[in-house]
């Protein structure tokens, strides 16, 4: 369905087409059984919206402003950081009572006070380390 007769087609409802548009449409509509479904769901739709006896009350469109003018201005990136940093403080609340939980844990098992104790690791040098890939990089030398 060309763009031009679907604005054509929706301005008919509102508008005085010209003869030549109301031509074209009709054309168009002949020819066009998509274009007749879209044309009575846009007549089905205004006659629903139609039959709404909805009553704003007066000075409806006044009190609208005056609530969205008196909202601070939001935009979404505010409101995506301030729900980031909500979630974020709920999830390192418990990352860290777990994280201390673990430490405490490691400590009262192992029985030592120390860094290494409240990791639940031994105490490596730096020789102790280099010594397994020396070695394998050595053997495959030779």
């Amino acid at each position: 369905m060309k763009d031009k007769l679907l604005k054509l087609l929706y301005r008919s409802f509102d508008d005085e087409l010209t003869v030549q548009e109301a031509d074209e449409l009709a054309e168009a509509l002949n020819r066009s059984e998509e274009l007749r479904a879209e044309r009575e769901r846009i007549a089905e739709m205004r006659r629903a919206l139609g039959s709404v006896d909805e009553d704003f009350g007066p000075f409806f469109a006044e009190r609208v402003m005056n609530r969205l003018e008196a909202r601070p201005a939001e935009n979404g990136l505010e409101s995506l950081f301030q729900s980031l940093l909500l979630s974020f403080r709920q999830v390192a609340l418990a990352g860290a009572i777990v994280a201390v939980g673990l430490l405490s844990y490691n400590l009262i098992s192992t029985g030592d006070l120390s860094l290494s104790g409240a990791f639940a690791t031994t105490e490596t040098t730096l020789e102790e380390v280099l010594q397994s890939p020396l070695a394998t990089t050595l053997e495959n030398i030779q």
